[in-house]
C-alpha cells in the first residue's frame, strides 16, 4: 500500500486566503559544512544575502510597507515549523537552492521569487513550482551580489501583483 494523497475535489482549485499584508518568507541560508562537490569550500548563492534582509526588513517595517517579511532560516526550524511558514506565506523568496523545494508543500496560487546566480541556472524550481501550483518568477542574475535597492523593487511589484489578483 502506498501514501497517496485522495483526489483533489471536483471542480477549480480553492481561493487562496491571501493577508492583508501578504507574507513574504524569505528562504535564507546559513555558512555550511561544505558539501564535497565544492572541494571543501563553502559556497554561497547569494554573497550579500544578510545586506539584501537587512534592507528587505527595513522596508517591511516601515509604514504601509505592504507586506510583512518572514525569516526563512529553515536550519534554526523543526520540519513541521518550515511546513507551517511556506502554508502561511503569499510569496516565498530566495536564492536557488534547496530551500525553495518547500514550494512543494505550500498553497496552490503561492508565488515562487527564485533568484538565480550565474553558477545555478538550473530549472529545477521552475518545474516544482508548475507540480505545486504556484507561480514562478525567474531572475536570472548576472552576479551572486544583486543591488539590495533592485531585489527590494522587484519585489515590492510582485507584491503589488500578488494584492491585485487575490
Amino acid at each position: 500500500m502506498c501514501c497517496l494523497l485522495p483526489p483533489p475535489p471536483p471542480g477549480p482549485p480553492p481561493t487562496p486566503q491571501w493577508q492583508a499584508s501578504p507574507r513574504v518568507l524569505f528562504v535564507r541560508r546559513v555558512h555550511y559544512l561544505a558539501h564535497p562537490r565544492h572541494d571543501g569550500n563553502i559556497v554561497r548563492r547569494l554573497d550579500n544575502e544578510d545586506t539584501i534582509y537587512a534592507a528587505l526588513e527595513r522596508a517591511a517595517a516601515a509604514p504601509n510597507a505592504g507586506f510583512t517579511l518572514v525569516n526563512g532560516m529553515f536550519s534554526s526550524m523543526s520540519m513541521a515549523e518550515q511546513v507551517a511558514a511556506v502554508q502561511d506565506a503569499c510569496i516565498i523568496m530566495g536564492a536557488h537552492g534547496a530551500g525553495l523545494s518547500h514550494v512543494l508543500f505550500g498553497p496552490p496560487g503561492l508565488h515562487m521569487f527564485e533568484l538565480r546566480p550565474p553558477a545555478f541556472m538550473r530549472p529545477h524550481f521552475i518545474a516544482y513550482s508548475h507540480w505545486a501550483g504556484a507561480v514562478h518568477h525567474d531572475w536570472p542574475l548576472g552576479t551572486s551580489t544583486p543591488p539590495p535597492d533592485e531585489v527590494l523593487r522587484r519585489l515590492t511589484a510582485l507584491v503589488s501583483e500578488v494584492r491585485t489578483t487575490k
